[in-house]
């Protein structure tokens, strides 16, 4: 019987007899370091690239090699890596890992945002609309604008009262040269006529509204045109009253009482206003002598 030893300075197995009655590994460990002078306790034996128990006995025809112990080292490598460790960033992109399913989380994550998309489509609508219908609104509102002049607002007011005045007075002036016994003898007289006549013409024309009007001289009315011409004179009245409050009215209630506006806008708007308040006025003066003078010449024979 023989056993297969492979010792430290040998690259191959050799074959070395048997012990007679067979032995323990610990017996063959110990012949073997008496001679090659070596300590036992520096070895240790394995079988098969096992570790062999010293107990256990020898077997025929296995091999048995002998490997050194190794003093382990001194440590110290634990704080090192830990300082390593410390200096490595630890990543919080986890988006290129996969899932238990071998999905990247990218793809699972993008999946759920684009389906949360689809959900907030009918509101993200709604919004939209909301949105259109206020844009329309502010559009359509009236503009919130205000202008207010306390002297031109007095302005206006004496304007409008010395207005009518000047018409009733010249109304009732007409009315009472009409029926006057001057006014009789004139009409024999054409001379005369003819300059009362430039007279009246130069009234109409500062009137500015009253072109349309006949002369009454020279179109030889009766007494009774002085009570078309007095019904002529109140309805003018009625007429500048009524355009009096359209005109101020409005203008009072869209003006507040505390608003400020810059001195150049002001002047702008206070001319712009008034050559708008002066047209309109001329305007349903000259419309309604009109209408009065052709009702007057309607009533005549």
């Amino acid at each position: 019987m023989a056993l297969l030893v492979r010792d430290l300075d040998a690259s191959r197995a050799q074959l070395v007899p048997l012990p007679l009655g067979g032995g323990s590994v610990r017996d063959w460990l110990r012949i073997r370091c008496r001679a090659q002078g070596i300590p036992e306790d520096s070895f240790y034996v394995k079988c098969n690239g096992r570790l062999v128990n010293t107990e256990d006995l020898l077997q025929d025809g296995v091999v048995y090699s002998l490997e050194p112990r190794l003093c382990g080292g001194k440590g110290g490598f634990g704080s090192m890596l830990r300082a390593l460790g410390a200096q490595i960033e630890k990543t919080t992109n986890r988006e290129a890992c996969r899932d238990l399913s071998g999905r990247r989380l990218r793809d699972v994550n993008h999946e759920k945002a684009m389906a949360e998309w689809v959900k907030q489509q009918a509101e993200r609508e709604a919004e939209k609309e909301q949105r259109r219908l206020e844009r329309l609104q502010r559009k359509l509102a009236e503009p919130k604008h205000f202008f207010t002049n306390p002297d031109y607002q007095q302005q206006c007011h004496e304007m409008a009262e010395r207005l009518e005045d000047s018409v009733l007075k010249g109304m009732q002036a007409s009315s009472s040269k009409m029926v006057s016994p001057e006014t009789s003898d004139c009409r024999k007289r054409p001379n005369e006529s003819e300059k009362s006549g430039g007279k009246f013409r130069k009234r109409q024309c500062f009137w500015m509204g009253v072109e349309g009007l006949s002369d009454p001289e020279s179109s030889g009315a009766s007494e009774d045109d002085s009570s078309s011409m007095a019904e002529v004179g109140n309805q003018l009245a009625a007429t500048l009253k009524r355009l009096n409050s359209q005109v101020n009215g409005p203008v009072a209630r869209r003006i507040p009482s505390g608003a400020v506006q810059p001195p150049m806008l002001l002047r702008n708007n206070q001319k712009i206003l008034e050559k708008i308040y002066q047209r309109r006025c001329l305007q349903v003066v000259r419309l309604k002598l009109q209408q009065l003078t052709k009702k007057m010449k309607q009533r005549r024979p």
